[in-house]
């Protein structure tokens, strides 16, 4: 197994991997998105071994991409013939990469989504994608 994948095998919400022990009175609320291929991805503990878990709850959306969003988008407006447009959209989507999963990441998409208006039939497809990154 190559150290990316085994760095991804394990991934908790709120414990990675707990080996002994007892996880009590846990909550964990959130989101885990997870670009790559799918594994064991857990809500509150990632692995646990003779670990005792009580009275602990998980409310986790776990998303997994497995191809980058981004890399598509940038191909498909890579497409759009008005360089100085084409140019412009690259750009936010840059900004939305680089802020995914923050809340800053909701002002980028927004702006985003009203410079690319006129190509709304192109990038559609990306929009559920997208939305996935809001905080």
């Amino acid at each position: 197994m190559d150290e990316k994948k085994k760095i991804q095998s394990n991934i908790g919400g709120l414990v990675g991997k707990a080996i002994g022990g007892k996880i009590d009175n846990c909550h964990v609320d959130g989101k885990i998105i997870i670009n790559g291929e799918q594994g064991e991805y857990g809500g509150l503990v990632g692995s646990a071994v003779n670990t005792e878990i009580t009275n602990s709850t998980s409310n986790v959306e776990i998303i997994i991409n497995s191809e980058n969003v981004f890399t598509e988008l940038k191909r498909e407006v890579a497409q759009i013939k008005e360089l100085e447009i084409q140019k412009e959209l690259l750009n936010l989507i840059e900004k939305m990469e680089s802020c995914k999963g923050t809340r800053s990441f909701k002002e980028h998409y927004k702006n985003f989504i009203s410079r690319s208006a006129d190509y709304m039939t192109l990038l559609t497809p990306f929009l559920p994608k997208l939305t996935e990154f809001i905080q």
